[in-house]
């Protein structure tokens, strides 16, 4: 949306305050063309929704004593974010660390990412 106003004259914002318009309604002519330009289809998934479709290993590091590290590793953000709130995985402090592998079509990728989906992570 801050790439284009959406709107034939760009409204002034001046320390936080604009003029009111004395056109009709709300002020404001709607650049037509420029909504054609953003238009999304109902039927196309969102940017959101594709990222989360992609298949991609979380790796959370957490350090232990010594230079031992707790490592733990989920197939989806939901995962992750569901052994958190249950206070299975400690919360990030100085020293944890997450690493996202997003799949890169190796064989090793994939086997790894199965073995957690096997071990309902």
């Amino acid at each position: 949306m801050w790439e284009h106003d959406l709107l034939k004259k760009r409204l002034e914002v001046k320390d936080g305050y604009m003029d009111v318009g004395e056109a009709p309604g709300l002020g404001i002519e709607v650049d037509e063309a420029a909504l054609e330009r953003y238009r999304v289809e109902e039927s196309e998934p969102t940017p959101k929704a594709r990222y989360l479709a992609q298949k991609r290993i979380l790796r959370i590091s957490w350090p232990g004593a010594g230079t031992a590290q707790r490592v733990w590793e989920f197939t989806h953000e939901s995962r992750y974010q569901a052994a958190f709130y249950q206070g299975n995985i400690p919360g990030f402090e100085k020293g944890v660390s997450l690493e996202v592998f997003e799949d890169d079509g190796s064989p090793a990728f994939e086997k790894q990412y199965q073995r957690l989906v096997e071990k309902g992570r």
